[in-house]
């Protein structure tokens, strides 16, 4: 949600075609909420899921489709899309540069002001399903990749990225499966950017962890503020 408008997703609708997916935009008007506009991939396929994940930030929003073919086959993608008017368009698809099948690109994403966060749980950049969370930033015409976030001690099975949130400078990446405190039990990554430099600040993990908790299935983030 951001300000008086709503997107919704639905990644199993089935109007394109099976499991294809979908994201609705409802905006409020006098109190009452109104639908405005079914949004779709451009390329939407079969079992793609677009819409497992959904953000907005005034008139930009994202849409993540873990299933779609980004740089290679079943890598995953995000959609951007832009209003004008009421009218939402596509912008330029979202792709990994090193996107490789079965990566989950798209089963988290972000957005706030010219950026967006796009979850990969699956990645193996820091070994198999480690994980990873990649930055994109607004350059006049499209969104061109600016960073990959990897955590400092990943290991694999982490599924860094499953969870993301972003707001300013600020990246907070969960990784459920990571063992700090045991198997499985999680943690999530704050990230931080100067310029266009990202380092992480902090690995948070829970005051009372346990294996098996799977903290940093979820997360969010507010200025100084993070929920996990």
């Amino acid at each position: 949600m951001s300000g008086d408008t709503i997107i919704a997703g639905t990644p199993y609708e089935d109007s394109a075609a099976q499991d294809a997916g979908a994201a609705y935009v409802f905006v409020r008007i006098n109190g009452d909420w109104l639908f405005e506009q079914k949004l779709v991939a451009p390329d939407s396929g079969a079992a793609r899921w677009f819409g497992y994940s959904v953000a907005i930030d005034g008139d930009k929003a994202i849409v993540g489709a873990p299933q779609a073919d980004g740089n290679m086959p079943g890598a995953g993608a995000a959609y951007a899309f832009s209003r004008t008017n009421g009218i939402w368009t596509s912008l330029p698809k979202i792709v990994a540069t090193d996107g490789k099948p079965s990566d989950m690109f798209g089963h988290a994403v972000a957005i706030s002001g010219n950026s967006l966060l796009v979850g990969c749980p699956k990645s193996d950049a820091s070994g198999v399903d480690a994980g990873a969370a990649y930055v994109f930033a607004w350059n006049g015409s499209a969104y061109a990749q600016q960073k990959k976030l990897l955590a400092a001690d990943a290991a694999p099975n982490d599924h860094l990225g499953t969870a993301v949130a972003m707001d300013g400078e600020t990246a907070l990446v969960g990784a459920p499966d990571a063992d700090a405190f045991g198997s499985n039990s999680g943690a999530a990554y704050v990230f931080v950017r100067a310029g266009t430099l990202w380092s992480q600040q902090k690995k948070l993990v829970s005051p009372n962890g346990a294996a098996g908790d799977a903290f940093g299935f979820a997360v969010d983030l507010e200025i100084d503020m993070a929920i996990v």
